[in-house]
């Protein structure tokens, strides 16, 4: 009997050993997963600031904000629903690249036939 209960008490001991293990890793991995997403953050905002001030992104935005106005005033003309093809064969029209109407595929092709 007296075997039986030191057995029971070690087991109990151990029990309660293993759940603080638990808890200090656990607590472990929340630091550590705290001090990652903290760290992306900082190296996310660093690449946004620069890639905000790079000459591309910055032609990029101006050609974006130029076909956005572009659109605008076509739907703002048409003043009816459009087809999403018509906005791009007005938009090729009034800028340099017309891939519709500059199409050299052999063999016929939709954008040769528009």
């Amino acid at each position: 009997m007296n075997s039986t209960f030191g057995e029971r008490e070690a087991i109990k001991k151990r029990l309660n050993q293993i759940e603080q293990l638990e808890k200090d890793i656990k607590r472990h991995f929340q630091l550590e997963r705290k001090q990652l997403f903290l760290r992306l953050n900082i190296i996310e905002t660093l690449d946004t600031e620069s890639r905000a001030s790079s000459v591309t992104f910055q032609r990029r935005k101006a050609r974006v904000t130029f076909l956005q106005e572009t659109i605008v005033g076509y739907l703002k003309q048409e003043n009816r629903p459009v087809r999403g093809l018509a906005v791009q064969r007005y938009v090729d029209r009034g800028s340099d690249r017309s891939p519709y109407w500059e199409c050299k595929c052999v063999y016929e092709c939709a954008y040769a036939k528009v």
